[in-house]
């Protein structure tokens, strides 16, 4: 198995200081975690004075052989008002494929790592590169840690619907799956104070260590009510799931906050889930009133328009 490397910026000492919690997307549908873990992170960076907005610095840059390469240009904040200038990282500063954020908790006042990854696991690596993730958190003595997951809202069933129901409540198209260490935490106690459901049919931790399975489900099993066909912490091999043994394994507790969502136009979907986020890790008292700073990437999501020739 190979390891999750990295290069510490901006001094000298080549260690991360001990992590005491990370968050971190799962490469998913949409890229909806990825998107959230955007919006967190040019948020709450605390790199904001009344003149100028500067962008979040990358603690250390990841690499991993089990990850597609990618480089391109810093990502800075999208401007919102016409006084207030950008001041732009140094030059020597890349968006790459894994890198380590960190930010400030407002309400706790303590620190929280992120990694953010913009290209997929290689092609038959998502086992090894959970491995070598678990490694990482192991080595740098994370306490415990957030995967965010989204999952094809085509793929539900009845149960995990209440449309038009009075128990409908803002965390409908929100689930979580935890390991068995992070369930009577505190954090996990806060996840049932605030009503987030756990992932129906996967027991008291949403997911099943025992049970796997290699191929969808058949008609008969849907019908029944059975596992999930769709969510990939029941699939063998996927990243999800790897990461979810593993931890479980190491009694390493991991909190997967899942959203529910359809590919397309996904801004509002990893709105709603940063939101989410915010709540449960109480990154703010008033998480809905929260004015998300976007990254100016997110104006190429979809690419150009269309020609005007074309109509």
């Amino acid at each position: 198995m190979g390891e999750l490397g990295y290069r510490v910026l901006g001094r000298e000492d080549e260690s991360i200081v001990e992590i005491d919690f990370l968050l971190f997307p799962a490469v998913s549908v949409g890229n909806v975690p990825q998107l959230a873990i955007d919006l967190i992170m040019h948020t709450f960076s605390n790199n904001e004075s009344d003149k100028v907005s500067v962008p979040i610095q990358p603690v250390a840059l990841l690499h991993s052989r089990s990850v597609v390469p990618c480089a391109g240009s810093y990502d800075v904040p999208a401007k919102k008002q016409k006084k207030k200038s950008v001041q732009l990282p140094s030059s020597e500063t890349l968006s790459t494929a894994l890198q380590l954020f960190a930010i400030e908790r407002p309400l706790s006042q303590t620190k929280m790592h992120l990694i953010q990854q913009r290209s997929p696991a290689l092609r038959g690596m998502a086992r090894q590169f959970s491995g070598e993730l678990t490694a990482f958190m192991i080595d740098q003595h994370v306490k415990q840690s957030v995967m965010l997951l989204s999952t094809n809202a085509a793929g539900r069933q009845d149960l995990h619907m209440l449309m038009n129901s009075p128990e409908r409540s803002k965390f409908d198209a929100i689930r979580v799956m935890m390991t068995s260490s992070m369930l009577n935490s505190d954090l996990g106690t806060k996840v049932k104070s605030l009503g987030v459901k756990i992932m129906e049919d996967g027991g008291e931790l949403g997911w099943s260590p025992e049970h796997s399975r290699s191929v969808e489900a058949t008609d008969d099993e849907i019908e029944s009510k059975t596992l999930p066909r769709f969510l990939p912490a029941f699939r063998d091999g996927s990243f999800v799931r790897s990461m979810l043994l593993l931890c479980e394994e190491k009694q390493i507790p991991v909190l997967v906050i899942v959203s529910f969502v359809h590919e397309g136009e996904n801004t509002q979907d990893a709105i709603r889930l940063a939101t989410a986020v915010a709540e449960i890790l109480e990154l703010s008292s008033t998480p809905e009133s929260i004015q998300w700073r976007t990254p100016s990437s997110w104006k190429h999501l979809l690419g150009p328009p269309p020609s005007s020739g074309l109509f």
